[in-house]
């Protein structure tokens, strides 16, 4: 999937929010949430037309990417490159509304430790020299990742639920993690289970600052994908119990 600089990403919002939104339209909006004259609207959405985000045909404007499923990407890609693919490090993250710095999400031994702070892209080399002793390491962006350091969804939850056994009336484990903790008696079963997450990991170190980008990321996956990605911390019985004690849950 293509990815979304910070103003194309506001012209998608738009484009999320009113479907079918005219040009002109979209350059009225901008125009007023953001200052930006037409030029720049046209601009940028020449760059998302050429980047096969958007469509423009005689219905309007349409974005060719849904909302969850451009989240839940971007969060499976920071999952895997700033958390090493672990879930509940970033949901430690997460959960205490902070981002875990370089020194608090790495364990260190030894009586010097260096920290090497790098652009996630292109080539780096670090050369470390002490006396006549080197050893270098070489950090590559690749395009295409490695499969052995590509984080395995373990379990099955994708077999857990048949379709018919969702009432739409009521929550389930299919809602997003950014509607179930708003209502009261949800959200206090998705924490207990976020509860168990989090301490499966006892190295996970304590957060930084705050990341209203996580937050974003995490309010648009559905809490199904979080218990995927969370393997065998959260057994099927477990998951069942959830989605059964959510589906008593009427929505208002």
């Amino acid at each position: 999937m293509n990815t979304m600089t910070e103003a194309e990403l506001k012209i998608a919002n738009i484009l999320w929010d009113e479907p079918g939104i005219s040009a002109m339209g979209l350059c009225a909006r901008c125009e007023d949430l953001y200052g930006w004259k037409r030029s720049t609207t046209y601009t940028l959405l020449k760059r998302m037309r050429d980047k096969e985000l958007v469509r423009l045909d005689e219905k309007g404007l349409t974005i060719l990417v849904a909302r969850d499923t451009y989240y839940r990407e971007k969060t499976d890609e920071m999952i895997g490159t700033a958390y090493r693919g672990s879930l509940p490090m970033f949901m430690n993250a997460f959960m205490k509304g902070r981002k875990l710095t370089p020194e608090e999400a790495e364990t260190k031994t030894g009586s010097r430790v260096f920290v090497f702070r790098i652009p996630l892209s292109g080539e780096h080399t670090v050369k470390a020299v002490s006396g006549e002793y080197t050893d270098t390491m070489t950090i590559r962006r690749c395009k295409t990742p490695d499969p052995g350091y590509r984080f395995k969804e373990a379990g099955s939850v994708s077999n857990w639920f048949d379709e018919d056994t969702f009432r739409t009336d009521c929550f389930s484990v299919r809602d997003s993690y950014g509607v179930l903790p708003a209502h009261p008696e949800a959200g206090k079963l998705v924490q207990e289970i976020m509860n168990i997450v989090i301490a499966s990991r006892g190295d996970v170190a304590k957060s930084a600052n705050s990341n209203p980008n996580l937050q974003k990321m995490m309010a648009g996956m559905s809490f199904e994908s979080l218990l995927k990605k969370a393997g065998d911390t959260i057994p099927q019985e477990t998951a069942e119990e959830l989605n059964r004690k959510l589906q008593q849950i009427k929505k208002n």
